[in-house]
């Protein structure tokens, strides 16, 4: 099997585990009603959105993917993967609940209620028991599945793992990344380490695509879910290890130069983001795109696309400053680096919201209404009425042209 450079397959089988508790068959009968559709299921304290196969039978066994966005979008990731749920008879469910900088106990609990509540209710090949998730929640995904010996497989969606934190023997391993997602090279390290033990036992897959720092596409997906499958099947093992062996060792060398140039510039990045003026990016993010287009001209695809993930590393700095300038109050650095955050990533809406946050921060009306229409314009997710729960905004809710702004910010379909 071949695929494009940006196409990374790493696989070496083995899968063994303990088997989890099945309820009676009898009480699945009243949980199937919304088959072919998703919806969303009550652990009492918690809950997740479900998405199960039309044809959906308590007389059959199927697998699980349990999934954890960062935003704790439940919904997004079922619409993305219910044509392939279907295609595939796979149970897919994605918590509601978890989320990025939640406590270590947090994760924990919502996890045990969600997995319980699932395996309890539904008709699970426990031999197929999947994890995965998105960015921070492919960490805490790859976290469970180090430590829940029920789990055989683990799907880390632009997030990569620990290179002294490796796989444990017999959980199968899959990666997915864009191509311009700023978490590639961090990932492709991890992935490297494993691969160096020539009798590593475990199952380990990388798939990049066209994207960013995102959910992959469903046909990624699809091909990380047929080799979770395949990780459990005895003989496909040889022959997929064979073609992921021989795969890797043809892009790795050019790779890995690539990887070693983004480290270095990540961290020249992240040492100086503090100190550097706006003009200083402004130059950076011409010669990032100057160059990128030179190396595409050139064919230079891998290094090409390394400066796009470069930038899109400096728009994470920015929002993480940006963000942190404004809850400390210290509305001058917040000013600084919002300017910069508009310029490495100037489609990106929370750059927008931002502005309007400093603007009615300092009583000035018509900025923070200019600026809440620009984050429209961009696109601004405005999930759980976050802008009309925005305490700055609270003293401008009676002026109308304001008002409108505010309603103009639309929630993005999960």
């Amino acid at each position: 099997m071949r695929f494009f450079f940006y196409l990374l397959i790493f696989l070496i089988f083995a899968c063994k585990g303990s088997e989890p508790r099945q309820l009676e068959s009898n009480q699945h009968d009243s949980l199937v009603s919304f088959n072919g559709k998703i919806s969303t299921v009550s652990t009492g304290v918690y809950s997740y959105s479900i998405y199960l196969p039309a044809n959906y039978s308590k007389d059959k066994k199927y697998p699980l993917l349990l999934l954890f966005d960062a935003q704790a979008r439940g919904k997004m990731p079922l619409n993305l993967y219910d044509t392939l749920v279907e295609k595939n008879d796979w149970v897919v469910a994605c918590s509601n609940n978890a989320k990025n900088q939640l406590q270590p106990s947090e994760y924990e609990q919502i996890y045990k209620a969600t997995m319980d509540d699932l395996l309890g209710k539904y008709s699970i090949d426990t031999s197929m028991l999947m994890l995965g998730g998105f960015s921070g929640g492919a960490r805490v995904a790859y976290q469970f599945a180090q430590t829940d010996s029920r789990i055989k497989g683990v799907v880390m969606n632009s997030a990569g793992f620990d290179p002294l934190n490796k796989p444990r023997p017999g959980l199968a391993l899959v990666g997915l990344a864009g191509i311009e997602d700023f978490n590639l090279s961090e990932m492709f390290k991890g992935f490297r380490e494993v691969f160096k033990d020539e009798n590593v036992e475990s199952p380990t897959l990388y798939l990049a695509f066209e994207g960013k720092h995102e959910w992959a596409p469903e046909a990624r997906m699809k091909l990380a879910l047929d080799y979770l499958k395949q990780a459990c099947t005895p003989e496909s093992k040889k022959e997929a290890a064979a073609d992921a062996r021989s795969e890797f060792e043809r892009v790795k060398e050019r790779l890995t130069r690539v990887i070693a140039f983004e480290e270095f510039s990540r961290k020249k990045y992240s040492a100086e983001f503090g100190s550097k003026d706006v003009s200083y990016f402004k130059t950076e993010v011409t010669k990032l795109n100057q160059m990128n287009a030179q190396d595409l001209k050139n064919g230079r695809i891998e290094m090409a696309y390394s400066y796009r993930r470069l930038q899109q590393f400096l728009s994470m700095l920015a929002y993480s400053y940006s963000n942190s300038a404004l809850n400390n109050g210290q509305t001058e650095l917040a000013e600084k680096f919002t300017n910069i955050y508009r310029i490495v990533d100037s489609s990106n809406a929370e750059w927008a919201y931002m502005k309007a946050m400093l603007a009615a921060r300092k009583n000035d009306r018509p900025t923070a209404t200019s600026m809440l229409k620009k984050a429209a314009e961009l696109g601004f997710d405005n999930k759980n009425k976050r802008a009309q729960k925005q305490p700055e905004f609270s003293p401008f809710m009676t002026d109308q042209a304001f008002a409108d702004a505010v309603l103009a910010l639309k929630a993005k379909e999960e």
